[in-house]
This record gives C-alpha cells, sequence and structure tokens, in this order.
C-alpha cells in the first residue's frame, strides 16, 4: 500500500503501517513496472485489513499470491501458495520412540499463542511428557505447577532446529485475538513438522487444503481437554503417532519446500 500510495481510503481510514512517503507509483508507471505481491497473515493481512485495501492491491498488481482465504475470496485470479520454509535445513529425522515424549512449544509471546491453556492442560500430565517452552514466556512460568519442563528462552536456529529434532511433539494452541493473525500451520510449527515432530494444533482458519487432521497431524480445539485427549492417544499409540509425524514431514518437504514454491512463484510472475 506504501509503494503504491494508497494507505488511505475515501473515508479517511488508514491502512495501519501505509506510509505515503514510500510512494514510487510515477516510477513503476514511468518504466513500465508491474508489481507483484503476497499477501498473508502476518504479511500485510491482520484481523483489521478491510475488503476495500484488498480490491486496491487487485486493481494495482498484477500478481497476487495468498494462502488465505480472505485473500483468496476476494481478490479474481490471486494464486494459492502455501507457506514456505527452508527445507534443506529442516528435514525430516527418524524420532527415537523413547519415554517421556518430548514436546515443544516454540512462539514469540503474545495473547493469540494460548499459552495459559498449554499450561492448563500440562498441568494435568504425568511423568511420561516432558514441555520444552521456547521464547519470552519467563513471565509466564508461573502458570506452571508441573515441574516436568525445560525453559530455554530465545534461541538461534541451529539450538532451535536441534530441539526439534530431539522432540517428539510440537504443540501450537493458536487462538484469534484482535492484533494478528496466525496462518495454519504457524511457521514455526511447519519447521518443526519437517524434522518429524507430530504437530498437535488447533486450526481455526479451518485451512485443510494440504494437511489433513488425523493423517498429517492431529487437530484440537482451543480447550484444555482437547489437548489432553490428544497428547494421552499419543502416549497409548506412540508408534502410530510418529508415522503421523512422518506424514507432515513428507507434505512439508513437497508442498512448503521453498524452492519449489519460489520456482512456482516466478512462473507467474515472467
Amino acid at each position: 500500500m506504501s509503494l503504491l500510495g494508497t494507505g488511505y481510503l475515501p473515508d479517511g481510514t488508514h491502512m495501519p503501517g501505509a506510509n505515503p512517503n514510500l510512494n514510487i507509483v510515477a516510477f513503476l508507471k514511468e518504466n513500465h513496472i508491474d508489481l507483484h505481491t503476497t499477501v498473508y497473515p502476518g504479511g500485510g493481512l491482520d484481523p483489521y485489513t478491510s475488503v476495500e485495501f484488498l480490491n486496491i492491491v487487485s486493481k494495482h498488481c498484477k500478481t497476487v499470491f495468498s494462502n488465505a482465504n480472505e485473500v483468496l475470496n476476494t481478490i479474481p485470479n490471486s494464486i494459492y501458495v502455501p507457506g514456505i520454509i527452508n527445507t534443506e535445513f529442516y528435514h525430516y529425522n527418524q524420532k527415537v520412540s523413547t519415554k517421556p515424549i518430548q514436546m515443544i512449544f516454540a512462539a514469540h509471546n503474545a495473547e493469540r499463542k494460548g499459552f495459559p491453556l498449554l499450561a492448563q492442560a500440562f498441568n494435568k500430565l504425568d511423568d511420561q511428557f516432558h514441555l520444552h517452552i521456547v521464547g519470552n514466556w519467563e513471565n509466564s512460568l508461573h502458570l506452571l505447577t508441573n515441574n516436568n519442563y525445560t525453559f530455554w528462552g530465545m534461541l538461534d536456529l541451529e539450538k532451535l532446529k536441534q530441539l526439534y529434532e530431539q522432540s517428539h511433539v510440537f504443540i501450537s494452541c493458536s487462538t484469534k485475538d484482535k492484533f494478528a493473525i496466525d496462518g495454519f500451520p504457524t511457521t514455526a510449527a511447519a519447521d518443526a513438522m519437517a524434522t518429524g515432530c507430530i504437530l498437535v494444533s488447533t486450526n481455526h482458519r479451518n485451512d485443510n487444503r494440504i494437511l489433513k487432521p488425523g493423517e498429517d497431524y492431529l487437530k484440537i480445539e482451543a480447550d484444555s481437554n482437547s489437548i489432553l485427549s490428544n497428547l494421552f492417544w499419543i502416549k497409548m499409540n506412540f508408534e502410530k503417532a510418529l508415522e503421523i509425524g512422518k506424514s507432515g514431514a513428507i507434505k512439508m518437504d513437497k508442498y512448503f519446500n521453498y524452492k519449489t514454491n519460489v520456482n512456482f512463484k516466478l512462473s507467474h510472475i515472467f
């Protein structure tokens, strides 16, 4: 919106983050340059993004890629493309089926990430489960009465990758809030899945294009009983659950591969 100089609607509504000083529309027209863009949750699409702004994008951009129904259903000829991860860095790693079951929760602190919900469920688990917490959650640890956890704080990518490879389960309790939208799966979840982690996740966007619940991941609702029942199922059906993790990793490599998806985008641009 900034590059197009269209950060405002006729009624004065401002697109948050738009900066009119970045307007290059005259340069684009003078040099016959087409504009191509990707609009996705966290990348131009927020809870407050109006249809009117999406229509402006549709009018001025030659190509629009997205993985969000809000965009795909609004902009004619917009093109679906999954999220992109580095599948060479994050790749399948055979899991060792030993207990305790190693679970990981990795996210930047935000209300929609659902940490209190996770804590409520985790406090009811026995010592057959161990939780790894990554991110700036130090002020939320008081919610945990179950001591079978390790708090890592912020990690660099190499250490995070090692933790994914050593873990069996990635938990994502994302819910809706008024500040931002999480895609499905989240980027962190996709990275972990690529290593073979079993994704236990909410899917409030009902995105079933690629990942199938019960086959590639375990779908939970935003309540502690749903989380618990799925974790208990993993405990009782560990080998079968690990196969779900493997299936998810195959999907990540096939559909979220950054080389494949970048080449797909380029084929529509040139």
